[in-house]
């Protein structure tokens, strides 16, 4: 799916177009999932210029400038009344935030240039595994998977 912003066209697989919500304001769009009978749940957002959540790299904007982008990742509440089936989905459709960020028309800026604080979105600690050649760290949402 294309999705036109004033900074840049997003790409979002088409496969979740019956379930995905997706809601333009003037520097950020934000991805949310119906699950039909289960409510709307926000999924992430991607935000332009404004320091809202993680860095995530410079852009080439359609009018020729670079900017910032940032993403929000919303927890998923896996407490209440989601079953097994949809958090697993709201999960997959989180996951393809990666296929976005893939597809965006990124900027050659010095690693210099980039800031360097990120803004924390939630206390979900990393999960560490320790290997002989090192200790490897994995984002801890994902622990129970």
């Amino acid at each position: 799916m294309k999705i036109e912003t004033d900074y840049c066209d997003l790409y979002y697989p088409s496969k979740w177009k019956d379930v995905v919500i997706i809601e333009k304001q003037a520097d950020a769009v934000s991805f949310r999932a119906d699950l039909k009978g289960q409510g709307v749940h926000p999924l992430f957002d991607v935000c332009f210029g404004s320091e809202n959540g993680y860095f995530y790299d410079v852009i080439n904007a359609k009018d020729g400038t670079e900017i910032n982008v940032y993403l929000v990742v919303h927890p998923v509440s896996e407490e209440g009344t989601l079953d097994q089936e949809s958090v697993d989905l709201l999960y997959e459709m989180q996951e393809d935030m990666n296929y976005l960020c893939e597809r965006l028309p990124m900027a050659n800026v010095p690693q210099t240039a980039q800031p360097q604080e990120e803004t924390v979105v939630a206390d979900i600690a990393d999960i560490e595994i320790p290997t002989p050649y090192g200790t490897l760290k994995y984002s801890g949402i994902w622990e129970p998977y």
